[in-house]
């Protein structure tokens, strides 16, 4: 039985434990405000981290046309998309 608080915090702190996508659709669908640390922030702020050509997050992206650019010149695009239900649904 799902328990309900008679209020509602607007912002929420929590440590990467709680990063999740059902956590933040969860805080998103209430409204509310997340700041939770990424699970990889301690890693991200290496120098081999940073450097690493096949990471997502060191790739350009053009949004107009939605693909990336790795530091290689190549062009990545969206091949297909995975639906997954985690144990809490």
């Amino acid at each position: 039985m799902e328990k309900h608080l008679k209020f509602k915090y607007e912002k929420i702190t929590a440590d990467e434990g709680y990063e999740s996508e059902e956590n933040y659709a969860y805080i998103e669908d209430n409204n509310q405000i997340a700041f939770i640390k990424p699970a990889n922030y301690e890693i991200s702020k290496t120098r081999k981290y940073k450097s690493d050509i096949d990471r997502i997050e060191n790739m350009e992206y053009n949004k107009i046309e939605d693909y990336y650019i790795c530091k290689n010149n190549k062009k990545f695009t969206v091949s297909k998309v995975i639906i997954r239900k985690s144990k809490t649904g």
